[in-house]
């Protein structure tokens, strides 16, 4: 479950730009929990935990955030970067209830190579990064899992979201929200 632990402190609801510079120079980062039971609650988090939280569970990680007001079980549904920096400028914690269904947005990464690029000369096209999928919380599947080989893609073929189905990260539980026509990776 959560075994990821961050530690976040109260902030008042309506920053000024000043302020929130100021909290960013801190190296600290507003943010918003909301969602399930309860309201919302305007906390900021340090960006060395923050980071570090989202490095060590991925980006669909279920996080035990504590603050003055309690805890609460959180998914990071949005965190806003600079542009020029990459650094962290705001985060949207979603709280869940691991008794419901929630839908997330999973990485599609690349296992192995294929055939058609490295016997055949042709060139591995990924076209989908993400798919959509909603399950309980406990069985959202983590972005370091790769969700598809390409081991047997030839050159001229191409791999469908369908096959995701089969995936066994992607369990009973999990209802697909993509489109299952969709092209994922082409050689």
């Amino acid at each position: 479950m959560a075994d990821i632990q961050l530690k976040a402190e109260l902030r008042t609801p309506k920053g000024k730009g000043k302020d929130l510079s100021d909290l960013r120079l801190a190296r600290k980062i507003p943010g918003v929990v909301y969602g399930a039971k309860g309201k919302n609650t305007h906390v900021m988090v340090t960006e060395r935990d923050l980071l570090a939280a989202i490095k060590s569970g991925g980006a669909n990680a279920l996080i035990r955030l504590t603050h003055e007001k309690g805890e609460d079980i959180v998914i990071v549904k949005e965190l806003q970067k600079h542009v020029v920096t990459s650094r962290p400028l705001h985060v949207d914690f979603q709280r869940v209830d691991l008794k419901k269904k929630i839908e997330v947005r999973v990485p599609v990464h690349i296992i192995g190579s294929a055939p058609g690029v490295t016997l055949q000369g042709g060139v591995l096209e990924h076209l989908l990064r993400v798919i959509d999928i909603q399950c309980l919380p406990g069985n959202i599947p983590q972005s370091r899992q790769g969700l598809e080989s390409v081991v047997d893609l030839e050159i001229d073929e191409v791999l469908r979201a369908a096959v995701f189905k089969k995936h066994p990260a992607i369990r009973e539980s999990v209802q697909h929200v993509f489109e299952q026509r969709a092209v994922v990776f082409f050689a």
